[in-house]
């Protein structure tokens, strides 16, 4: 968990989203992914992808979509509205998700 004071639990602090997803070099151009999850223990592999995608020269972004399972077709909907251009999970099976590639599948792909 993060030590930030102020930062309550399910939220990013604003050291992880700097140094992690490096929200500061974000543009109207950076490709956002999202992954579904519904534990914070996949922050960390989240951050390297993007670092990983950042460094290929690839303006892009993944983030956790923390989710409860009769939450996954509206947050998909409502991501895709705001621009979001894939998503994965880290989810147990469910008919929600059987469209979407795993976090391991995708971040083979996107990486």
């Amino acid at each position: 968990p993060d030590k930030l004071a102020g930062t309550a639990p399910g939220q990013i602090s604003l050291t992880r989203m700097r140094e992690g997803y490096r929200v500061h070099e974000l543009t109207r151009q950076t490709r956002i992914y999202g992954c579904l999850t519904v534990t914070m223990s996949v922050h960390d592999r989240l951050a390297a992808a993007t670092h990983t995608l950042r460094n290929r020269g690839q303006d892009a972004i993944v983030v956790p979509l923390n989710v409860q399972g009769e939450e996954i077709p509206p947050i998909i909907e409502e991501c895709r509205s705001l621009g979001m251009v894939a998503f994965a999970h880290a989810l147990p099976f469910s008919p929600a998700t059987m469209n979407l590639p795993l976090l391991e599948d995708a971040l083979e792909e996107w990486v």
